[in-house]
Protein backbone atom coordinates (compact mmCIF):
# COMPACT_ATOMS: atom_id res chain seq x y z
CA UNK A 1 0.00 0.00 0.00
CA UNK A 2 1.64 3.29 -1.08
CA UNK A 3 1.99 5.65 1.22
CA UNK A 4 -0.61 8.41 -0.06
CA UNK A 5 -3.26 5.33 0.96
CA UNK A 6 -2.42 5.45 4.33
CA UNK A 7 -0.87 7.26 7.17
CA UNK A 8 2.28 4.58 8.46
CA UNK A 9 5.22 6.23 8.66
CA UNK A 10 7.87 6.12 5.90
CA UNK A 11 10.71 7.66 6.25
CA UNK A 12 12.91 7.88 2.91
CA UNK A 13 16.80 9.36 3.46
CA UNK A 14 16.60 10.54 0.02
CA UNK A 15 13.25 12.50 0.44
CA UNK A 16 14.20 14.02 3.19
CA UNK A 17 17.87 15.30 1.71
CA UNK A 18 16.35 16.51 -1.08
CA UNK A 19 12.85 17.90 -0.01
CA UNK A 20 13.64 19.31 3.38
CA UNK A 21 17.23 20.38 3.76
CA UNK A 22 16.71 23.63 1.30
CA UNK A 23 14.05 24.87 4.03
CA UNK A 24 16.80 24.77 6.72
CA UNK A 25 20.37 24.97 7.98
CA UNK A 26 23.37 25.44 5.10
CA UNK A 27 24.31 21.17 6.86
CA UNK A 28 21.71 18.77 6.45
CA UNK A 29 23.89 16.33 8.27
CA UNK A 30 23.36 19.17 10.99
CA UNK A 31 20.09 19.14 11.09
CA UNK A 32 19.36 15.54 10.65
CA UNK A 33 20.26 15.25 14.10
CA UNK A 34 17.58 15.73 17.18
CA UNK A 35 16.98 18.93 17.74
CA UNK A 36 17.10 20.14 21.30
CA UNK A 37 13.74 20.97 23.20
CA UNK A 38 15.38 24.80 23.53
CA UNK A 39 15.73 24.88 20.22
CA UNK A 40 11.92 23.47 19.18
CA UNK A 41 10.78 25.93 21.63
CA UNK A 42 12.14 28.50 20.23
CA UNK A 43 11.32 27.63 16.63
CA UNK A 44 7.50 27.43 18.13
CA UNK A 45 7.62 30.29 19.68
CA UNK A 46 5.90 33.09 17.37
CA UNK A 47 2.85 30.83 17.38
CA UNK A 48 2.50 31.53 21.22
CA UNK A 49 2.58 35.09 19.77
CA UNK A 50 -0.50 34.49 17.74
CA UNK A 51 -2.69 32.37 19.48
CA UNK A 52 -2.24 34.95 22.16
CA UNK A 53 -3.64 37.57 20.07
CA UNK A 54 -6.32 34.50 19.06
CA UNK A 55 -6.85 34.29 23.05
CA UNK A 56 -7.77 37.98 23.66
CA UNK A 57 -9.55 37.99 20.40
CA UNK A 58 -12.31 35.00 21.55
CA UNK A 59 -12.54 35.57 24.96
CA UNK A 60 -13.39 39.69 24.71
CA UNK A 61 -14.47 40.73 21.27
CA UNK A 62 -17.78 39.35 22.44
CA UNK A 63 -18.42 40.95 26.03
CA UNK A 64 -17.61 44.12 23.74
CA UNK A 65 -19.95 43.66 21.43
CA UNK A 66 -22.37 43.22 23.82
CA UNK A 67 -21.70 46.12 25.84
CA UNK A 68 -22.20 47.82 22.54
CA UNK A 69 -25.99 47.10 22.25
CA UNK A 70 -24.83 44.79 19.33
CA UNK A 71 -27.70 42.22 17.56
CA UNK A 72 -27.00 38.29 17.86
CA UNK A 73 -27.80 38.44 14.00
CA UNK A 74 -24.78 41.12 13.42
CA UNK A 75 -22.41 39.26 15.67
CA UNK A 76 -22.13 36.03 13.30
CA UNK A 77 -21.42 38.18 10.61
CA UNK A 78 -18.73 40.32 12.38
CA UNK A 79 -17.66 36.88 13.88
CA UNK A 80 -17.33 36.22 9.94
CA UNK A 81 -13.90 38.04 9.75
CA UNK A 82 -12.02 35.62 11.31
CA UNK A 83 -13.02 31.99 9.56
CA UNK A 84 -13.56 34.19 5.93
CA UNK A 85 -10.26 35.53 5.71
CA UNK A 86 -8.32 32.10 7.40
CA UNK A 87 -10.35 30.22 4.72
CA UNK A 88 -8.86 32.57 1.57
CA UNK A 89 -5.41 33.27 3.12
CA UNK A 90 -4.60 30.51 4.92
CA UNK A 91 -3.39 28.22 1.60
CA UNK A 92 -2.73 30.84 -0.13
CA UNK A 93 -0.11 31.84 1.92
CA UNK A 94 0.60 28.68 2.76
CA UNK A 95 1.67 27.87 -0.97
CA UNK A 96 3.23 31.33 -1.54
CA UNK A 97 5.55 30.82 1.17
CA UNK A 98 6.98 27.41 -0.49
CA UNK A 99 8.37 29.37 -2.96
CA UNK A 100 9.40 31.83 -1.55
CA UNK A 101 13.49 33.24 -2.39
CA UNK A 102 13.74 35.56 0.23
CA UNK A 103 17.55 36.04 2.15
CA UNK A 104 15.55 35.10 5.52
CA UNK A 105 13.99 32.32 4.07
CA UNK A 106 10.49 30.68 3.34
CA UNK A 107 8.77 31.20 6.09
CA UNK A 108 10.23 34.20 8.65
CA UNK A 109 9.33 36.93 6.18
CA UNK A 110 5.16 36.07 6.35
CA UNK A 111 5.82 35.70 9.85
CA UNK A 112 7.17 39.04 10.13
CA UNK A 113 4.82 40.66 8.33
CA UNK A 114 1.91 38.84 10.06
CA UNK A 115 3.24 40.30 13.25
CA UNK A 116 3.44 43.80 12.60
CA UNK A 117 -0.47 43.70 11.23
CA UNK A 118 -1.65 41.43 14.07
CA UNK A 119 0.20 44.19 16.75
CA UNK A 120 -1.94 47.26 14.60
CA UNK A 121 -4.94 44.89 14.93
CA UNK A 122 -4.70 44.29 18.45
CA UNK A 123 -4.06 48.62 18.91
CA UNK A 124 -7.17 49.08 16.98
CA UNK A 125 -9.38 47.01 19.19
CA UNK A 126 -7.76 48.38 22.36
CA UNK A 127 -8.60 51.53 21.41
CA UNK A 128 -11.54 51.13 19.61
CA UNK A 129 -14.04 52.91 21.88
CA UNK A 130 -11.76 55.77 22.44
CA UNK A 131 -11.15 56.48 18.58
CA UNK A 132 -15.11 56.61 18.09
CA UNK A 133 -15.10 58.83 20.83
CA UNK A 134 -12.76 61.58 18.99
CA UNK A 135 -14.27 61.15 16.04
CA UNK A 136 -18.22 61.05 16.91
CA UNK A 137 -18.17 62.39 21.09
CA UNK A 138 -21.26 60.92 22.87
CA UNK A 139 -22.67 59.48 20.06
CA UNK A 140 -19.74 56.81 19.28
CA UNK A 141 -21.57 53.69 19.40
CA UNK A 142 -21.48 52.68 15.34
CA UNK A 143 -18.56 54.25 15.19
CA UNK A 144 -17.08 52.00 17.93
CA UNK A 145 -18.53 49.05 15.87
CA UNK A 146 -16.95 50.12 12.59
CA UNK A 147 -13.31 50.46 14.18
CA UNK A 148 -14.05 46.76 15.78
CA UNK A 149 -15.27 45.54 12.51
CA UNK A 150 -12.14 46.72 10.77
CA UNK A 151 -9.45 45.77 13.25
CA UNK A 152 -11.15 42.65 13.39
CA UNK A 153 -10.45 42.12 9.95
CA UNK A 154 -6.98 43.45 10.15
CA UNK A 155 -5.93 41.10 12.72
CA UNK A 156 -7.46 38.21 11.44
CA UNK A 157 -6.08 38.60 8.43
CA UNK A 158 -2.72 39.06 9.89
CA UNK A 159 -3.00 35.93 12.10
CA UNK A 160 -3.87 34.21 8.92
CA UNK A 161 -0.86 35.04 7.25
CA UNK A 162 1.72 33.45 10.61
CA UNK A 163 -0.27 30.74 11.34
CA UNK A 164 0.49 28.58 8.56
CA UNK A 165 4.18 29.63 8.10
CA UNK A 166 4.78 29.14 11.81
CA UNK A 167 3.32 25.93 11.97
CA UNK A 168 5.39 24.30 8.45
CA UNK A 169 8.69 26.30 10.11
CA UNK A 170 8.25 23.48 12.94
CA UNK A 171 7.40 21.07 10.65
CA UNK A 172 10.32 22.00 8.40
CA UNK A 173 12.97 21.58 10.87
CA UNK A 174 11.42 18.44 13.20
CA UNK A 175 10.43 16.21 9.98
CA UNK A 176 14.16 15.39 8.87
CA UNK A 177 14.87 14.75 12.62
CA UNK A 178 11.61 12.47 13.23
CA UNK A 179 10.68 14.86 16.05
CA UNK A 180 7.37 16.16 13.86
CA UNK A 181 5.15 14.79 16.82
CA UNK A 182 7.17 16.36 19.54
CA UNK A 183 7.04 19.79 17.32
CA UNK A 184 3.41 20.13 16.68
CA UNK A 185 2.63 19.26 20.27
CA UNK A 186 5.75 21.39 21.92
CA UNK A 187 3.18 24.08 18.97
CA UNK A 188 0.18 23.39 21.25
CA UNK A 189 1.82 23.83 24.65
CA UNK A 190 2.76 27.21 23.27
CA UNK A 191 -0.44 27.62 22.74
CA UNK A 192 -1.62 26.78 25.83
CA UNK A 193 0.88 28.70 27.53
CA UNK A 194 -0.12 32.00 25.99
CA UNK A 195 -4.07 31.23 26.20
CA UNK A 196 -2.87 30.58 29.82
CA UNK A 197 -1.43 33.85 30.77
CA UNK A 198 -3.62 35.96 28.17
CA UNK A 199 -6.76 34.76 30.05
CA UNK A 200 -4.99 34.54 33.20
CA UNK A 201 -4.69 38.28 33.01
CA UNK A 202 -7.97 38.94 31.42
CA UNK A 203 -9.66 36.82 34.69
CA UNK A 204 -8.42 39.87 36.56
CA UNK A 205 -10.10 43.77 36.98
CA UNK A 206 -6.58 45.12 36.13
CA UNK A 207 -7.73 48.49 35.99
CA UNK A 208 -7.93 47.80 39.90
CA UNK A 209 -4.40 47.38 40.19
CA UNK A 210 -3.05 49.73 36.50
CA UNK A 211 -5.91 52.52 36.78
CA UNK A 212 -3.69 54.34 33.87
CA UNK A 213 -5.34 52.01 31.58
CA UNK A 214 -8.82 53.00 32.39
CA UNK A 215 -10.72 50.16 31.44
CA UNK A 216 -10.22 45.85 30.88
CA UNK A 217 -10.79 46.09 27.45
CA UNK A 218 -7.69 48.42 27.03
CA UNK A 219 -5.31 46.54 29.59
CA UNK A 220 -6.24 42.98 28.24
CA UNK A 221 -5.62 43.82 24.21
CA UNK A 222 -2.30 45.86 25.61
CA UNK A 223 -1.44 42.80 27.20
CA UNK A 224 -2.03 40.69 24.02
CA UNK A 225 0.25 42.71 22.31
CA UNK A 226 2.75 42.32 24.65
CA UNK A 227 2.85 38.93 24.65
CA UNK A 228 2.98 38.93 20.84
CA UNK A 229 5.83 40.50 20.59
CA UNK A 230 8.30 38.50 22.94
CA UNK A 231 6.74 35.68 21.45
CA UNK A 232 7.28 36.25 17.72
CA UNK A 233 11.18 37.82 18.50
CA UNK A 234 12.85 34.27 19.40
CA UNK A 235 11.25 32.19 16.53
CA UNK A 236 12.55 34.98 14.00
CA UNK A 237 16.03 35.09 15.40
CA UNK A 238 16.79 30.83 16.07
CA UNK A 239 14.96 29.69 12.92
CA UNK A 240 17.75 30.75 10.71
CA UNK A 241 16.19 28.93 7.13
CA UNK A 242 18.76 29.04 4.16
CA UNK A 243 17.40 31.01 1.08
CA UNK A 244 15.42 28.83 -1.13
CA UNK A 245 16.53 28.71 -4.67
CA UNK A 246 14.22 28.12 -7.25
CA UNK A 247 15.04 24.81 -9.93
CA UNK A 248 16.78 26.57 -12.98
CA UNK A 249 13.73 24.84 -15.00
CA UNK A 250 11.00 25.70 -13.04
CA UNK A 251 8.72 28.67 -13.95
CA UNK A 252 8.56 31.74 -13.05
CA UNK A 253 5.27 33.83 -12.30
CA UNK A 254 3.61 37.05 -11.79
CA UNK A 255 2.01 37.38 -8.84
CA UNK A 256 -1.56 37.45 -10.50
CA UNK A 257 -0.32 34.42 -12.21
CA UNK A 258 0.94 33.14 -9.26
CA UNK A 259 -2.17 33.23 -7.18
CA UNK A 260 -4.07 31.53 -10.27
CA UNK A 261 -1.44 29.10 -9.98
CA UNK A 262 -2.19 28.93 -6.32
CA UNK A 263 -5.91 28.61 -6.54
CA UNK A 264 -6.03 26.05 -9.35
CA UNK A 265 -3.41 23.76 -7.25
CA UNK A 266 -5.61 24.03 -3.82
CA UNK A 267 -8.91 22.90 -5.88
CA UNK A 268 -7.11 19.90 -7.39
CA UNK A 269 -5.07 19.15 -4.10
CA UNK A 270 -9.07 19.06 -2.20
CA UNK A 271 -10.72 17.22 -5.67
CA UNK A 272 -7.86 14.54 -5.48
CA UNK A 273 -6.58 14.26 -2.42
CA UNK A 274 -6.29 10.66 -0.80
CA UNK A 275 -8.64 8.70 0.94
CA UNK A 276 -6.91 8.96 4.44
CA UNK A 277 -6.20 12.41 3.86
CA UNK A 278 -10.00 13.42 3.42
CA UNK A 279 -10.77 11.60 6.39
CA UNK A 280 -7.95 13.76 8.38
CA UNK A 281 -9.30 16.80 7.23
CA UNK A 282 -12.76 16.05 7.50
CA UNK A 283 -11.50 15.10 11.24
CA UNK A 284 -9.87 18.86 11.25
CA UNK A 285 -13.27 19.71 10.33
CA UNK A 286 -16.01 18.59 12.96
CA UNK A 287 -13.17 19.18 15.78
CA UNK A 288 -13.86 22.85 14.74
CA UNK A 289 -17.30 22.34 14.07
CA UNK A 290 -17.28 21.13 18.25
CA UNK A 291 -15.41 23.93 19.51
CA UNK A 292 -15.74 26.58 17.94
CA UNK A 293 -19.40 27.88 19.35
CA UNK A 294 -17.68 27.17 22.89
CA UNK A 295 -14.91 29.48 22.01
CA UNK A 296 -16.53 32.55 21.16
CA UNK A 297 -19.57 32.73 23.27
CA UNK A 298 -17.97 30.61 26.37
CA UNK A 299 -17.62 34.48 28.59
CA UNK A 300 -20.67 35.32 27.27
CA UNK A 301 -22.43 31.88 28.79
CA UNK A 302 -20.75 32.45 31.90
CA UNK A 303 -21.71 36.06 32.22
CA UNK A 304 -24.95 35.95 31.26
CA UNK A 305 -26.19 31.92 32.33
CA UNK A 306 -23.81 31.10 35.03
CA UNK A 307 -23.72 34.28 36.83
CA UNK A 308 -27.00 35.61 35.98
CA UNK A 309 -25.83 38.69 34.47
CA UNK A 310 -27.05 41.42 32.00
CA UNK A 311 -24.54 43.55 29.46
CA UNK A 312 -27.32 45.63 29.17
CA UNK A 313 -28.15 46.93 32.41
CA UNK A 314 -26.81 49.85 33.98
CA UNK A 315 -23.40 49.79 35.07
CA UNK A 316 -23.87 50.40 38.51
CA UNK A 317 -26.65 47.78 39.01
CA UNK A 318 -26.00 44.28 40.17
CA UNK A 319 -26.64 42.49 36.96
CA UNK A 320 -24.01 44.79 34.96
CA UNK A 321 -21.55 43.84 38.32
CA UNK A 322 -22.58 40.32 37.54
CA UNK A 323 -21.60 40.04 34.09
CA UNK A 324 -18.75 41.38 34.30
CA UNK A 325 -17.30 39.11 36.95
CA UNK A 326 -18.81 36.11 35.35
CA UNK A 327 -16.77 37.17 32.02
CA UNK A 328 -13.75 37.28 34.09
CA UNK A 329 -14.47 33.58 35.65
CA UNK A 330 -14.73 32.31 32.43
CA UNK A 331 -11.62 34.06 31.34
CA UNK A 332 -10.32 32.48 34.36
CA UNK A 333 -11.76 28.90 33.08
CA UNK A 334 -9.95 29.53 29.86
CA UNK A 335 -6.47 29.59 31.90
CA UNK A 336 -7.45 26.56 33.66
CA UNK A 337 -8.54 24.95 29.88
CA UNK A 338 -4.61 25.78 28.81
CA UNK A 339 -3.02 24.57 31.85
CA UNK A 340 -4.94 21.42 31.21
CA UNK A 341 -3.86 22.09 27.49
CA UNK A 342 -0.02 22.13 28.59
CA UNK A 343 0.00 19.05 30.61
CA UNK A 344 -1.58 17.19 27.66
CA UNK A 345 0.66 18.86 25.35
CA UNK A 346 3.67 17.03 27.68
CA UNK A 347 2.52 13.51 27.74
CA UNK A 348 0.23 12.82 24.05
CA UNK A 349 3.35 12.09 22.02
CA UNK A 350 3.43 9.07 24.56
CA UNK A 351 -0.01 8.27 25.02
CA UNK A 352 -0.46 8.05 20.64
CA UNK A 353 2.37 5.07 21.02
CA UNK A 354 1.08 3.68 24.10
CA UNK A 355 -2.67 3.44 23.42
CA UNK A 356 -2.56 4.99 19.55
CA UNK A 357 -3.39 7.70 17.52
CA UNK A 358 -6.95 6.35 16.91
CA UNK A 359 -7.70 5.74 20.45
CA UNK A 360 -5.73 9.28 22.15
CA UNK A 361 -8.28 11.48 19.83
CA UNK A 362 -11.25 9.47 20.18
CA UNK A 363 -11.02 10.11 24.23
CA UNK A 364 -10.31 13.73 24.21
CA UNK A 365 -13.28 14.10 21.48
CA UNK A 366 -15.59 11.79 23.38
CA UNK A 367 -14.61 14.18 26.61
CA UNK A 368 -15.30 17.45 24.73
CA UNK A 369 -18.43 16.65 23.51
CA UNK A 370 -19.71 14.99 26.71
CA UNK A 371 -18.65 18.14 28.95
CA UNK A 372 -20.40 20.38 26.25
CA UNK A 373 -23.73 18.49 26.65
CA UNK A 374 -23.75 19.01 29.67
CA UNK A 375 -24.16 22.42 29.82
CA UNK A 376 -27.52 22.12 29.31
CA UNK A 377 -28.29 20.94 32.76
CA UNK A 378 -25.04 21.80 34.84
CA UNK A 379 -24.83 25.71 35.23
CA UNK A 380 -23.35 26.14 38.43
CA UNK A 381 -19.83 28.07 38.57
CA UNK A 382 -17.56 25.49 39.40
CA UNK A 383 -18.74 22.43 38.16
CA UNK A 384 -18.84 24.91 34.04
CA UNK A 385 -15.13 25.17 35.23
CA UNK A 386 -14.25 21.79 35.82
CA UNK A 387 -16.21 21.08 32.34
CA UNK A 388 -14.89 23.43 30.22
CA UNK A 389 -11.17 23.30 31.84
CA UNK A 390 -10.96 19.37 30.88
CA UNK A 391 -11.93 20.60 27.02
CA UNK A 392 -8.03 21.50 27.23
CA UNK A 393 -7.10 17.86 26.52
CA UNK A 394 -9.17 17.82 23.09
CA UNK A 395 -7.42 21.44 22.54
CA UNK A 396 -4.42 19.82 22.51
CA UNK A 397 -5.46 16.60 20.72
CA UNK A 398 -7.02 18.41 17.85
CA UNK A 399 -4.27 21.30 17.24
CA UNK A 400 -1.30 18.53 17.18
CA UNK A 401 -2.12 15.10 16.04
CA UNK A 402 -3.69 16.20 12.08
CA UNK A 403 -0.76 18.69 11.73
CA UNK A 404 1.84 15.69 12.54
CA UNK A 405 -0.26 13.25 10.28
CA UNK A 406 -0.45 15.60 7.48
CA UNK A 407 2.93 15.63 7.57
CA UNK A 408 3.35 11.55 6.67
CA UNK A 409 2.10 12.65 2.96
CA UNK A 410 5.30 14.86 2.84
CA UNK A 411 7.74 12.12 3.31
CA UNK A 412 5.89 8.76 2.85
CA UNK A 413 7.38 5.98 0.38
CA UNK A 414 4.64 7.24 -2.84
CA UNK A 415 6.52 9.10 -5.38
CA UNK A 416 3.69 11.83 -5.81
CA UNK A 417 3.32 12.26 -1.82
CA UNK A 418 6.88 13.52 -2.08
CA UNK A 419 6.13 16.21 -4.72
CA UNK A 420 3.25 17.98 -2.31
CA UNK A 421 4.49 21.23 -0.90
CA UNK A 422 4.04 21.71 3.45
CA UNK A 423 2.56 24.74 3.46
CA UNK A 424 0.36 23.90 0.83
CA UNK A 425 -1.06 20.88 2.63
CA UNK A 426 -1.05 22.75 6.40
CA UNK A 427 -2.78 25.58 4.31
CA UNK A 428 -5.59 22.95 2.96
CA UNK A 429 -6.12 21.33 6.40
CA UNK A 430 -6.38 24.51 7.91
CA UNK A 431 -9.11 25.87 5.26
CA UNK A 432 -11.10 22.83 6.38
CA UNK A 433 -11.20 23.86 10.45
CA UNK A 434 -12.04 27.83 8.58
CA UNK A 435 -14.69 26.14 6.73
CA UNK A 436 -16.38 24.57 10.11
CA UNK A 437 -16.22 27.95 11.76
CA UNK A 438 -17.90 29.53 8.83
CA UNK A 439 -20.45 26.63 9.09
CA UNK A 440 -20.66 26.45 13.00
CA UNK A 441 -20.44 30.40 13.69
CA UNK A 442 -24.27 30.58 10.96
CA UNK A 443 -25.64 27.80 12.95
CA UNK A 444 -24.54 29.06 16.41
CA UNK A 445 -25.51 32.39 16.07
CA UNK A 446 -28.14 33.19 13.17
CA UNK A 447 -30.08 30.20 14.02
CA UNK A 448 -29.81 28.83 17.44
CA UNK A 449 -28.87 32.51 19.33
CA UNK A 450 -31.56 34.43 16.95
CA UNK A 451 -34.25 31.92 18.28
CA UNK A 452 -33.20 31.93 21.65
CA UNK A 453 -31.37 35.02 22.74
CA UNK A 454 -29.35 34.96 25.97
CA UNK A 455 -29.15 31.05 25.60
CA UNK A 456 -25.76 30.43 25.04
CA UNK A 457 -25.79 27.03 26.61
CA UNK A 458 -27.62 26.19 23.57
CA UNK A 459 -25.42 26.90 20.96
CA UNK A 460 -22.11 25.80 23.38
CA UNK A 461 -24.26 22.34 23.56
CA UNK A 462 -25.20 22.30 19.87
CA UNK A 463 -20.86 21.91 19.33
CA UNK A 464 -21.22 19.10 22.00
CA UNK A 465 -23.67 17.18 19.91
CA UNK A 466 -21.66 17.22 16.64
CA UNK A 467 -18.36 15.71 17.88
CA UNK A 468 -19.70 12.45 17.56
CA UNK A 469 -18.98 12.63 13.80
CA UNK A 470 -14.87 12.75 14.63
CA UNK A 471 -15.37 9.70 17.30
CA UNK A 472 -16.61 7.48 14.37
CA UNK A 473 -14.50 9.09 12.07
CA UNK A 474 -11.16 8.90 13.58
CA UNK A 475 -11.06 5.05 13.56
CA UNK A 476 -10.73 4.88 10.05
CA UNK A 477 -7.68 6.58 10.51
CA UNK A 478 -4.36 4.20 10.12
CA UNK A 479 -1.91 4.03 13.25
CA UNK A 480 1.95 4.58 12.68
CA UNK A 481 3.16 0.84 12.83
CA UNK A 482 6.60 -0.51 13.57
CA UNK A 483 7.94 -2.95 11.46
CA UNK A 484 8.75 -6.46 12.79
CA UNK A 485 12.18 -7.77 12.67
CA UNK A 486 11.02 -9.70 9.68
CA UNK A 487 9.96 -6.79 7.72
CA UNK A 488 12.47 -4.90 8.53
CA UNK A 489 15.39 -7.78 7.40
CA UNK A 490 12.95 -8.26 4.28
CA UNK A 491 12.61 -4.00 3.32
CA UNK A 492 16.37 -2.65 4.67
CA UNK A 493 15.19 -1.14 7.21
CA UNK A 494 17.94 0.47 9.56
CA UNK A 495 17.24 1.75 13.57
CA UNK A 496 18.57 4.14 14.85
CA UNK A 497 18.10 4.19 18.74
CA UNK A 498 14.01 4.08 18.97
CA UNK A 499 13.60 5.67 15.46
CA UNK A 500 13.04 3.52 12.66
CA UNK A 501 14.61 4.92 9.49
CA UNK A 502 12.45 3.53 6.33
CA UNK A 503 15.34 3.50 3.04
CA UNK A 504 14.53 2.92 -0.25
CA UNK A 505 16.31 -0.29 -2.37
CA UNK A 506 18.63 -0.06 -4.74
CA UNK A 507 16.27 -1.49 -7.50
CA UNK A 508 13.85 1.41 -6.92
Amino acid sequence: MSGSDNLDLNFSSESIQNENAPLMGPDSEQHAKPLSIFKIIGISAACSGWQAAFSVEFSFVSPLLALLHVSPILVTLIWLAGPLSGFIVQPIIGSISDRCERKWGRRRPYIFGGFLFTFVGLGLLAFSVQIAKGIMGKNYRVCAIIVVCIALWILNLSINTMMTPSRTLVDDFTKPTRQDILGQSTVTLMLGLSNFLANLAGSVDLVHYLPAFKSNTLAIFTFGMIILTISTIPTLMIAKETQHKRPANSKKYSSLGLLKMIFIKIVKKIRTMPRKMLILCMIYFFSWLAYFPFQIYMTDYMGKVVYKGDPNADKNSQAYQNYQRGVRKGAFTFALMSIVSCFFSLIIEKMAKRIGIRLTYFISQLLAGVCLVLTLWVQTPLASMIMFALIGYNFTAFNSMPFSLIGDYVVGDDKESKKEDTGLLMGVLNSFGVLAQVVSNFVAGSIILKKYPNKDHYAIAYGGFTSVFPCILVWFLNERKVKTQVERTTEGIQEDGNVVEYFESEED
